[in-house]
């Protein structure tokens, strides 16, 4: 991939729909040009992870050109040094809607990345029939789906035991837990696939087409779940709680300071040869928390994580340093 030839692109983003004078985000984003900036008000008291928007103001912001730059560069240098084949970018302030992109449009398969959408189907529906959370299925000989999965889930379920649908989120989402998904998936009905329709990403027609996802689309899931725009705001809080459990510590949690919050889904594909490896979520920067996925692909794993962890990395400092 030539980078020369790729979009680089510094936008700012907001998605406002006013009542009363009250400013509050959708799941689409309207495009500004980037010398504006936005104050806000967000309804916080109550919740942890989530922070909805209530009222927005304009005004003038610095250009992030040296931002912009600086993760060409590092993408560039991961991809001479043989870390990675391809790579995209996409980092959004949620607090603002600033955002910043690298082929942010390319499409990837998401792998694991669909069992996020699958739980805020679940926690949807959830809404219209809370007793859907408390169904229990039982784990059968032909839901075993761990032999499919590079990274093994920390703790495995038994055979014959029943799990409640909580339960099994929590694993699918905690452990990426395949077993759980095959479960969930195979008793989700016509609403496991409602929050594609509700936010009008496409899926592709043609099942073989594995390359679907970009990062700029993936990263809707985490800004409906931040603003609490598409869940009622305490099923939003307890979908990032259980993704700030993720079992997976590697990409872009080990690129930021230990005792900070990240609430992400990570997902692995390897077809003929091909690594594909992402990682996407929200990063609770003390200052300013932001959306960050990244997607690549390549032939080392191991590689392929580092330069998720160095990107994220790269990201948190320019972040904190815009605060000095």
């Amino acid at each position: 991939m030539n980078f020369n030839n790729h979009k680089k692109s510094i936008l700012i983003g907001l998605t406002a729909f006013i009542i009363g004078g009250l400013c509050v985000y959708l799941y689409h984003g309207h495009e500004y040009e980037y010398n504006l900036n936005f104050s806000q008000d967000r309804f916080t008291d109550e919740y942890e992870f989530i922070s909805p928007l209530l009222e927005c103001d304009s005004f003038e912001s610095k250009e992030l050109n040296s931002f912009d730059e600086g993760i060409y560069e590092s993408a560039s240098l991961l991809m001479e040094n043989g870390s990675i084949d391809d790579l995209s970018y996409y980092f959004r302030d949620l607090n603002n809607g600033v955002w910043v992109g690298l082929n942010e449009e390319e499409e990837f398969a998401p792998a694991s990345l669909m069992k996020l959408p699958l739980m805020i189907s679940y926690l949807k529906q959830s809404e219209d029939d809370p007793s859907v959370l408390k169904q229990s299925y039982t784990f059968n000989i032909e839901d075993d789906n761990y032999g499919k999965q590079n990274i093994v889930p920390e703790e495995l379920m038994s055979i014959g035991i029943p799990y409640t649908v909580e339960d099994l989120i929590f694993r699918m989402i905690a452990y990426s837990d395949n077993s759980a998904l095959r479960i969930l998936l195979k008793n989700s009905g016509t609403f496991g696939l409602r929050v594609f329709n509700d936010l009008s990403i496409e899926l592709p027609e043609d099942q073989s087409n594995e390359d679907f996802m970009s990062v700029r689309t993936y990263s809707k899931f985490f800004r409906i779940l931040y603003n609490g725009s598409y869940l009622n705001f305490a099923n939003s809080d307890e979908a990032l709680r259980i993704l700030s459990n993720t079992q997976h510590k590697d990409g872009i949690v080990s690129g930021v300071p230990e005792d900070i919050v990240v609430a992400h889904k990570f997902g692995e594909r390897e077809n003929n040869g091909i690594i594909q490896l992402h990682d996407c979520g929200i990063v609770y920067h003390p200052d300013k928390p932001y959306v960050l996925c990244i997607m690549t692909r390549g032939s080392d794993i191991n590689k392929m994580s580092s330069a998720i962890s160095y990107l994220s990395e790269y990201t948190y400092k320019e972040v904190s340093n815009s605060f000095k």
